[in-house]
Parts: structure tokens; sequence; C-alpha cells
């Protein structure tokens, strides 16, 4: 495949392998090739069970453009608490992306996302869809930022260490 808008020529086609990394271990000036495990670590799977709220946020932008979660826009209120959450609990958010929208990261300080599902996403992101409840392949890790697409609702998991 020829990159399209040859700005990259010669590299990997988007979705092709990609080797990414080479561990070279040099032992008394010699170097030793090792191959690494097919696994490097686990994640446990993902349990909704025990989560104490379901919290929604609703994104969208209003008619004269001003961006709001749940009717509330940084520039208006600046740092002001907008829920509180318990140390140790977990919490399923639900992100509800407006369809007359635009793509919106969504991303919190201390805090790590497991996506569950994926809903109403756009026909170029159900195409890679690769797990249950509509997750993409980089959905299945720890997050500390979502992806969420106009008109799409993204639930994820979130722990409070």
């Amino acid at each position: 495949m020829i990159d399209p808008m040859l700005e990259h020529p010669g590299a990997v086609p988007v979705g092709e392998a990609l080797d990414l990394i080479q561990i070279r271990v040099a032992v008394a000036g010699r170097t030793k090739s090792r191959r690494l495990r097919d696994r490097l670590s686990h994640l446990p799977p993902l349990d909704e069970k025990g989560a104490v709220a379901v919290r929604e946020f609703k994104l969208w932008v209003r008619d004269d453009g001003r961006w709001l979660i749940n009717d509330w826009n940084f520039h208006r209120c600046g740092h002001d608490a907008v829920f509180t959450a318990k140390r140790g609990s977990k919490e399923v958010w639900e992100f509800n992306n407006a369809m007359r929208s635009m793509p919106n990261a969504m991303h919190a300080h201390g805090v790590l996302f497991r996506v569950l599902e994926r809903r109403g996403s756009p026909k170029q992101i159900r195409k890679l869809v690769v797990a249950s409840g509509g997750r993409t392949a980089q959905d299945m890790g720890l997050l500390d930022t979502i992806l969420v697409w106009p008109g799409e609702t993204v639930r994820a998991l979130v722990g409070f260490a």
C-alpha cells in the first residue's frame, strides 16, 4: 500500500504488523539475542461488580459554541469540585457524546479507565472491533484517556486508589 498523502514514504501502512523494539543484552562484551515472552503482563478480567455508582457525563456544545459536560464548563466554573469519590471505591462512568459534537478525549488525573462497552460508534470504529461490547484494540488495556466519538456512548470502569 502506498502512503496516499505521500507524507511518510516507505512507512508501514496503518493496521499492518510493525516491529517496535529490539532489545539486546550485552554479557561480558558479547551480545545475545533472546525472544520476548508472548505475554508481558496480565490484566484481571473486567468486573464491574461492587461499583458504588454509575456516573453519566453528557458531552455537548451549545449554540453559542460553549462546550459542556453535564452543563458544566471549565471557563465558567474553574476548578470547582463537581463530585467526590471514596478512596478504594470503583465506579462505572458513562460518557455520552452528542451527535452534533466532535471527538472528545476524556481524561481524569489520578485514575485509570477500563473500557466496558462502546455503543453508537461511527462506521470506521465499528470496523475495528476486536472484543465484546464493541471494544477496539486500544480499549483493551488500562487507559488514562478515552476518545468518545460524536453520537457514541462509552462505558468505563474507574478505580480510585
